[in-house]
């Protein structure tokens, strides 16, 4: 476990946060409203299938070890039928992250320092060091201002037109 401010960042999660993670998706109007969750975190069932797609989760949590935020990454490649705004290399990006924020962790400023904080984790993973291509990308919702500002300020660029549900592509160039 690392400390991050009143909070803690540990790898993985234990049972009773994956209670948390399920019932926020479940209850939390933010998280059905900006992300695909509610597909991913219904139920311990699609939980579980998630987890075959051999993600590396970090949790945020309290010092009661309650859930107050998530960030996952692995290894996808980045969507090629994108309509970029300008000419990459795809291949490159293979790395593709996701962060979630709790009612409780929002509007602290934590954001930028879990992400930085997990970031040099998993930098340091085998899973990163033996791929070779290690282009970090994320795909967000074009109307959820809070992260796409928050992306941008890490150094993260827009590089791909709304699609119909306004989601995005942002690479760390």
């Amino acid at each position: 476990m690392q400390p991050l401010g009143k909070l803690a960042v540990c790898k993985g999660l234990n049972r009773n946060q994956v209670r948390q993670l399920i019932k926020f998706t479940n209850t939390d109007p933010l998280i059905a409203e900006t992300t695909r969750d509610l597909e991913r975190f219904k139920d311990i069932k699609t939980y579980r299938l998630w987890l075959t797609k051999k993600r590396t989760i970090y949790a945020l949590i309290d010092k009661n070890k309650n859930l107050m935020g998530i960030i996952w990454f692995g290894i996808k490649q980045m969507p090629k039928n994108i309509n970029f705004s300008e000419k990459l290399n795809a291949n490159h990006y293979s790395v593709t992250f996701a962060i979630r924020l709790y009612e409780g962790a929002r509007g602290k400023s934590l954001s930028k320092k879990f992400i930085t904080n997990t970031w040099e984790l998993y930098s340091n993973s085998k899973e990163f060091l033996e791929n070779p291509n290690k282009g970090l990308w994320l795909e967000t919702n074009i109307n959820n201002f809070a992260a796409v500002s928050s992306y941008k300020n890490l150094g993260f660029k827009l590089v791909s037109k709304p699609d119909k549900k306004g989601n995005v592509i942002m690479l760390q160039l």
